[in-house]
Formats: C-alpha cells, sequence, structure tokens
C-alpha cells in the first residue's frame, strides 16, 4: 500500500496595480491622527456631537487641513433646481484629485435647499402682554433657562422692550412667517452645498469615515438673522444693607469688589459712588445682598 503525505500551500495574495499596502493604509490612518493632535482644534477643525460616543465630527477648515497634507484639489459641478415660490436647491458634486499626480481620487456630494427651515422661515412679529418682567427671570436666563422661560409664561414667551413706555415687557412670540426676502439666501444655500460636498469627498478619498462623522457641520451653521440677546434693565443687585452714601455729592453707593479705587490703588472690598464722574468712596462695611431698584440710583 502506497504511503501519501499531506501538502500544505501559502494562500496567494491578490494584488492590484497601485494598490496600498497594509503599512500604508495603516500609515496614512496615523498620520490623520497626528494631524488631529497636533495641528487640529477642537470647535474649529472638528467638533463633537453630545451622544455619539465622542467621535469626531469633521468641519470645513478640518477638511481643508486634510486637503492641503495629502494634496488634494477639489473641483467642482453645480445643479441648481428651482422650485414653487422662488426657492432653490443647489446639488454640488466634488471631485477630488492628487495635486502630485494629477490622478482622481474620489468624489463626495452635498446638497442645500432654502425650504431649509433655516433659510425658509422668520420669527413673525411679537404681542406686547403689558406685564413687566420678572426680576428673577434675568438671574436664571443664563444658569437655567427652562426656568428662566417658565416664570415668563412658557414657551413661545420671550422679553423686549416696548418701544412706546420703554419698559421690558413680557412678549408672546408670533408663529414663524415665510421668509419674503428669499433671494437674499441664495448665495448661502449655495457655499453651504459646496462646503458639505467638499467635506464628503474628503471623508470618502480618505476612507476616514471611522474616524470622522459629517452631522457636526450643519450644527455648527449659524441662523441667518440671529435674534439680539436682551440686556437686563432696571432691577440690579447691591450690596447695600444701609445704604451708604457719597461722603462727596450724597449719591448711593455701590460695592465693588476686588477692585480699586478711584486714585487706583489697590483695594479688596470698597463702596462706590455710582454718580457718573464722582470720585467718592468708603471703606469696606459687612454686607449682605438686597435688591435695589435702578430708577432710584442716579446715573
Amino acid at each position: 500500500m502506497e504511503e501519501t503525505s499531506l501538502v500544505t500551500r501559502e494562500p496567494q495574495q491578490v494584488v492590484v496595480a497601485g494598490e496600498m499596502s497594509v503599512e500604508q493604509v495603516l500609515g496614512q490612518v496615523s498620520k490623520i491622527q497626528e494631524i488631529m493632535r497636533r495641528a487640529m482644534v477642537e470647535g474649529e477643525h472638528y467638533g463633537v456631537i453630545p451622544g455619539t460616543n465622542n467621535k469626531p465630527s469633521l468641519l470645513q477648515p478640518g477638511a481643508q487641513k486634510l486637503g492641503l497634507t495629502f494634496r488634494l484639489a477639489p473641483e467642482y459641478t453645480t445643479e441648481v433646481i428651482d422650485l414653487p415660490h422662488l426657492h432653490r436647491e443647489y446639488r454640488v458634486t466634488c471631485r477630488l484629485t492628487s495635486i502630485t499626480t494629477g490622478a482622481y481620487m474620489g468624489m463626495g456630494v452635498g446638497s442645500c435647499s432654502t425650504m431649509e427651515k433655516k433659510y425658509r422661515y422668520r420669527p413673525g412679529p411679537v404681542e406686547f402682554t403689558g406685564t413687566p418682567v420678572p426680576p428673577a427671570y434675568w438671574q436664571l436666563r443664563k444658569s437655567d433657562p427652562q426656568r428662566a422661560v417658565a416664570l415668563l409664561g412658557g414657551p413661545g414667551h420671550s422679553v423686549k422692550k416696548n418701544p412706546d413706555s420703554g419698559v421690558w415687557e413680557v412678549v408672546v412670540q408670533g408663529e414663524t412667517v415665510e421668509n419674503p426676502d428669499i433671494a437674499d439666501c441664495y448665495n448661502t444655500c449655495w457655499k453651504m452645498a459646496k462646503k458639505r460636498a467638499y467635506v464628503d469627498s474628503t471623508i470618502t478619498v480618505l476612507a476616514a469615515a471611522d474616524l470622522f462623522t459629517q452631522d457636526l457641520e450643519d450644527l455648527h451653521e449659524p441662523a441667518a438673522k440671529p435674534e439680539p440677546v436682551p440686556v437686563p434693565p432696571a432691577q440690579e443687585t447691591y450690596h447695600n444693607p444701609a445704604n451708604p452714601k457719597c461722603p462727596e455729592c450724597g449719591t448711593v453707593c455701590r460695592w465693588v469688589k476686588a477692585g480699586k479705587k478711584t486714585d487706583g490703588t489697590p483695594y479688596d472690598d470698597f463702596w462706590k459712588c455710582s454718580k457718573k464722574g464722582c470720585k467718592g468712596w468708603l471703606m469696606a462695611e459687612p454686607a449682605v445682598p438686597v435688591t435695589v431698584s435702578a430708577d432710584d440710583i442716579p446715573f
């Protein structure tokens, strides 16, 4: 009986012309990570969406940094689609080519439409209620915005100075209305579609989807016309239990902590005259917080 022997053969790897080696792939990933550590700033080149396991999201400046590093040149084509009521949609394709060799590397797409909420609508007119703004609102509006809005009456309520009386009042925010100047958003939408396409192409060409996402780019888009932040009026808090008067003009003084006297001498705590132009001041005394109406203090 003839003996048989088992012969093993090493598996042959398929090699494609121009392909990257495993070491080259690992080197590219390592280079991107090193660029993030040494040349990018969180919040400027990339960001993190809360609740996404801290996965970075690539922003346009970060994509430009990577394009510079890997010598990638963008080329754009745009399709403009006219929609009813003068609305438009921009669809942009971004092709990336190698600056070094001229070879085509890959592409990405992005779109933006004036039908998106941030462009289509504008806040409606407000209705003054005649109700003064609760003093506690100004103290809570930054530390606890939800409680601050609840003091006004809940969602849909805000504050605004009445142009007739000059008094800050609670207002009811009107329903959003169609943007009457939608053509003003055409260029913004076009640039936004271009930016989305560029970021998408960069992530695709560098095979960096495991390192980056693109969703945060939309969160970083600024509102077309941001509403001005209200400035606290009338009620202000003074540490002034005894209502000390200025020794020079008799005006109520205000509390200054860790500041300087009018002659420039440093002093931890002292009273300073609240009248503009007056240089009067008093030594510090033990004090507790009280609320004094700004109408009672001449400025």
